[in-house]
């Protein structure tokens, strides 16, 4: 199976006085990942716990299809997040045991 990560980042119209979940507008980037995962498209993702941005991993798609993808986020589309975007391969996926006992710690 093909992977595409995608690192989120502060983008040109981030306000750095405000914390990633503050920011006007994150929410439609939140929508736009839920429709992702609703749909199949988005593995897995979250933010990053210091503020920083984000990852997401997208499956069955080719890193043009992903940019593609990528570029109708409203975040990503309006400057308040960045998206860079790299293929790779998923040697160790995570299973539901491996979750559970990452959560348990």
């Amino acid at each position: 199976m093909t992977f595409v990560t995608v690192i989120y980042g502060r983008g040109e119209r981030w306000d750095a006085a405000n914390a990633f979940n503050d920011q006007i507008g994150i929410m439609g980037h939140a929508e736009f990942l839920r429709a992702r995962y609703a749909d199949g498209t988005l593995y897995c993702g979250g933010p990053f716990a210091d503020d920083a941005g984000g990852v997401a991993i997208y499956r069955c798609l080719d890193r043009d299809a992903v940019a593609a993808l990528v570029a109708t986020d409203p975040c990503v589309a309006g400057g308040l997040l960045t998206a860079e975007i790299h293929p790779m391969w998923l040697p160790f996926p995570a299973t539901t045991a491996h979750a559970t006992a990452a959560s348990d710690t």
